[in-house]
């Protein structure tokens, strides 16, 4: 069985996340706006399989809040994504 690919933009705000989650082809299979909680990331994306690559708007908080997939999931490729790029949770609201 093949574990494709899935990519994760997390637009990062204090007290809330938006999370999108699209596959290779564009299309999004989840989007929510969530506490800001690890455990509800983890609840939208692992249906979705384990090779997901996730890129959080880098702000104040963020880094910290990375380190939580980075280390429960091992095979996610974490990445903090500069402001002035849009991350996938912003085009999925656009």
């Amino acid at each position: 069985m093949f574990d494709l690919p899935v990519y994760v933009g997390i637009d990062y705000h204090t007290n809330t996340l938006q999370v999108c989650v699209m596959n290779q082809q564009r299309k999004i299979l989840a989007n929510q706006s969530v506490e800001n909680n690890p455990e509800a990331v983890f609840r939208i994306v692992t249906p979705f399989g384990s090779n997901v690559h996730v890129a959080i708007e880098a702000c104040t908080g963020a880094a910290d809040f990375a380190e939580a997939p980075a280390s429960k999931y091992p095979l996610w490729h974490v990445e903090l994504a500069h402001p002035g790029y849009r991350t996938n949770a912003e085009r999925c609201r656009r």
